[in-house]
């Protein structure tokens, strides 16, 4: 139960930043511009646990909870997206590597497309 309570403290956390990020930036014209920031500082903060937790185990596992799943899923899910595919790169897995890319990018895409249209009828 501890580990669901971190997730959703640091999930609750990260996504606040990630609105307030939103609502502080998108007064420019560049609209795309604080998805831009989130997705790069989440993947650069998501980084700096990997290595933590690879190389000196400093962090802990509820730790890692609250800052990598949660505090950073909430920020992004680009960052762990990001994490995952450097993995199957990082282990030579380039075939699961590509397929998780180009899966994730047009599925993603074709999903949300159709997710607009079908429901673009029923508004």
């Amino acid at each position: 139960m501890k580990s669901f309570f971190l997730v959703f403290i640091g999930g609750g956390i990260g996504s606040y930043l990630r609105y307030a990020v939103s609502i502080y930036m998108n007064s420019g014209t560049i609209k795309w511009l604080p998805t831009l920031i989130v997705n790069v500082l989440g993947c650069f903060l998501l980084g700096i646990l990997w290595q933590l937790t690879e190389r000196t185990d400093s962090i802990s596992h509820p730790r890692y909870l609250l800052l990598g799943i949660g505090f950073c899923g909430g920020l992004t899910t680009f960052s762990t997206f990001s994490l995952e595919l450097v993995k199957f790169i990082k282990n030579g897995d380039f075939l699961n590597a590509g397929l998780y890319f180009f899966g994730s990018m047009i599925l993603g895409m074709i999903m949300l497309y159709l997710g607009y249209s079908i429901f673009k009828s029923f508004i």
